[in-house]
């Protein structure tokens, strides 16, 4: 989708128009800090995320998988002994991102989860945590529970405790969050959602 940038008169206010005609409101600054709800609610609604850490020499690594929640944890099944393992091992802290755009970019969102990481060899939450995924990705995961249940030093069960959140949207100060705009055009039910219905 094609856009176009129209400069307002104090140079730092925009009208942007998508090819299909949709405006955003005129002379506002098109950029702010989300609040608390509108950070839950985006991550809430993301499919997808980045996990990064960083390993012994300092050096980011980062990889993608798709999140769950368990309680007021971020959860996600990984590679257990890939590289965001070994670098857990050393040094536990992690950063979470989570994005959602609408077609044209028209808006968007960003946040950013600052947390602790661990896996987890619990057996019960290992299998629970299969099934919580298996109600996001709306699989069957049982056998995949039942083999690691059977060896937990193995776990995939990566968790990670937020402790603080930072995000930014295409909002302007004042304006509500299109998150309709933002959704996934195939669900829009939240993952907390999700989880009840599974």
């Amino acid at each position: 989708m094609l856009m176009k940038n129209v400069q307002g008169r104090d140079g730092d206010r925009a009208e942007n128009t998508s090819a299909d005609g949709t405006k955003r409101p005129q002379g506002r600054k098109r950029m702010r800090t989300m609040n608390d709800e509108e950070m839950r609610q985006a991550v809430g609604l993301c499919r997808w995320a980045t996990i990064c850490s960083v390993d012994s020499d300092c050096a980011p690594y980062a990889i993608e998988a798709t999140p769950f929640h368990d309680g007021s944890d971020i959860c996600f099944m990984i590679n257990p002994r890939g590289g965001t393992w070994r670098n857990v091992q050393q040094n536990p802290r992690v950063l979470l991102k989570f994005t959602l755009a609408s077609p044209g970019l028209l808006w968007w969102a960003g946040v950013s989860c600052h947390g602790q990481g661990a896996f987890d060899a619990d057996p019960a939450a290992i299998r629970r945590g299969w099934d919580l995924l298996g109600a996001v990705m709306k699989q069957d995961y049982s056998r995949f529970a039942d083999r690691f249940c059977a060896h937990p030093e193995r776990s995939p069960l990566f968790r990670v405790k937020v402790l603080s959140l930072t995000g930014r949207c295409s909002a302007a100060v004042g304006e509500l969050l299109n998150f309709k705009a933002l959704k996934d055009e195939s669900d829009l039910t939240p993952l907390s959602e999700l989880v009840k219905a599974g």
